[in-house]
């Protein structure tokens, strides 16, 4: 049996800022363009409230890596038991 966590509901702030970003409420997770201006490798930082930033090419790359990281939190939170 696999747990997996809720699949995250991403709302977009500022699409048209040059800093815009992508959060959500459950977990914790922000996803942010570092900037419009200047053009990075790698444009999209990932992060959780309180942990790590990573950095990825693309948005979809952070939101799955957003996805996994919960995914991975709530089996380490979850117990399963047999009744």
């Amino acid at each position: 049996m696999k747990i997996r966590a809720k699949r995250i509901a991403w709302i977009h702030h500022n699409p048209d800022a040059d800093h815009e970003y992508w959060d959500e409420s459950l977990y914790g997770f922000k996803i942010k363009l570092r900037s419009r201006r200047k053009k990075f490798a790698f444009p999209y930082m990932a992060s959780l409230a309180a942990g790590e930033e990573v950095i990825f090419k693309t948005v979809e790359a952070a939101q799955a890596w957003c996805q996994h990281k919960a995914d991975q939190m709530v089996s380490k939170w979850a117990e399963l038991v047999e009744d």
